[in-house]
């Protein structure tokens, strides 16, 4: 959608939308805007935190074009309550995460799906991975804390040479084995670039 022509997106966020209606029809009621926004947030948000790791820190120019993109899927979607400017989405992603995340049983419930799709030491990789890449307001909700060593590996990784995909020869150690086949198939798709 990011990367593909004005016509393509158009078609993924079209599709995108049907695939919400079909589940809005089938829950008989319709998905929250805020349940959209939190996704579009996120979204923002992953988008900055892997750029930072994988080329450095984004600049305000850059930050300003990323929410301009995201903003753009945004209104395509016809969500409301958007903010306008970037200054504006960092207010309202700070106090989303201060008021509207909390852990609770289905938390631990998606937690152990991960462990058990994952095994134990992928598993653990995860949790040491994502406390790392966390925003601090959500640490302490999930009970996480930060791991030097992982934190220099993710400050250091744009450095390693091996273009854009440097972490390929280890996809067979990362990912379970069904996952790391999907994922060859895919880079092997004729569409992909």
């Amino acid at each position: 959608m990011f990367f593909s022509d004005p016509t393509g997106a158009t078609e993924s966020i079209e599709r995108i939308n049907r695939i919400h209606r079909g589940v809005e029809d089938a829950r008989g009621e319709e998905i929250p805007q805020w349940a959209y926004r939190d996704m579009l947030f996120i979204l923002i948000n992953y988008g900055e935190r892997a750029h930072e790791v994988v080329f450095g820190p984004m600049t305000e120019a850059e930050c300003a074009s990323h929410f301009e993109v995201a903003l753009a899927l945004g209104r395509a979607m016809h969500l409301s309550g958007l903010p306008t400017t970037y200054a504006e989405y960092r207010d309202q992603r700070r106090r989303q995460l201060l008021e509207d995340y909390a852990r609770g049983p289905l938390t631990d419930e998606l937690y152990a799906s991960y462990r058990r799709a994952l095994g134990p030491l992928r598993y653990r990789l995860l949790r040491l991975v994502q406390a790392s890449v966390l925003p601090d307001e959500l640490r302490d909700v999930l009970r996480l804390k930060p791991y030097l060593l992982v934190n220099e590996l993710l400050r250091c990784y744009r450095f390693v040479p091996g273009g854009g995909n440097k972490l390929r020869p280890l996809h067979g150690a990362l990912l379970p084995g069904p996952f790391a086949k999907q994922l060859r198939e895919m880079e092997c798709a004729p569409d992909v670039r």
